[in-house]
């Protein structure tokens, strides 16, 4: 589970979406809900998946794509490493590089993580 100061910074990130929840206690709930992810860099996966739509997604939206991200590590067999890594407990190193103005995504697992079970 994510710190609330990180769950913070992360939901800032959804404000530019329609439908914002109204009230402090309605985003208290986005935050809290936004810390279930494990690893900041789950964090990010969420927002970068709530982005995708154009409505500010709801607490179980949020907390269901935090869960699905942890189901789909356990189903690979890898286990979250601790955040001081260069994949922030993602199993996943992503690096971007431009080749003729375009963006290529060249992500690799990462060394740290991943001993399967």
């Amino acid at each position: 589970m994510i710190d609330v100061k990180t769950a913070e910074k992360q939901v800032k990130r959804l404000l530019g979406l329609s439908f914002l929840p109204p009230g402090k206690e309605a985003m208290a709930e986005v935050t809290s809900a936004m810390q279930c992810a494990e690893t900041e860099a789950d964090a990010a996966e969420i927002v970068r998946d709530c982005l995708d739509r154009t409505e500010f997604p709801k607490p179980a939206d949020i907390r269901r794509i935090a869960f699905r991200l942890q189901e789909n590590r356990k189903a690979e067999g890898w286990t979250p490493s601790d955040s001081t890594c260069v994949c922030e407990g993602t199993g996943f190193v992503h690096t971007r590089r431009m080749v003729n103005g375009i963006a290529y995504d060249y992500s690799a697992r990462c060394t740290c993580v991943g001993v399967a079970k």
